[in-house]
């Protein structure tokens, strides 16, 4: 999965948004109106844009936990947890942004191509 593919599914899994697929004109965006987008953000690839998700997930109504590690030998590890269930992503090849992304998704049960 491309970054921008990654962005729009976060965009409409986690933030409800609805998405206009690219086209000549313009790039894919978020929908605000009949004729009003935004732009997408990149939150696969901007730390900013990433920690909005983690924001997201981690407030009202959600109000996960979350636990960032890195390690040299396994990459990444992000956890998001509500009482006893955890899920997690753990992305050696992916920088933290993705990762945030990929464990975000998991944590609302959107299934991922492997």
């Amino acid at each position: 999965m491309t970054d921008r593919e990654l962005d729009a599914l976060v965009a409409e899994k986690v933030f409800g948004e609805l998405i206009w697929p690219a086209t000549e004109a313009r790039n894919v965006g978020i929908k605000r109106g009949k004729f009003h987008w935004d732009p997408l953000p990149a939150y696969s690839t901007d730390i900013a844009a990433a920690w909005e998700v983690v924001e997201k997930l981690t407030d009202y109504p959600s109000y996960m936990d979350i636990q960032i590690t890195y390690t040299a030998s396994n990459g990444w590890f992000i956890e998001f947890s509500k009482g006893e269930t955890s899920f997690s992503s753990c992305n050696q090849d992916d920088e933290l942004t993705r990762a945030v992304c990929l464990a975000a998704l998991k944590a609302l049960g959107v299934k991922m191509e492997e």
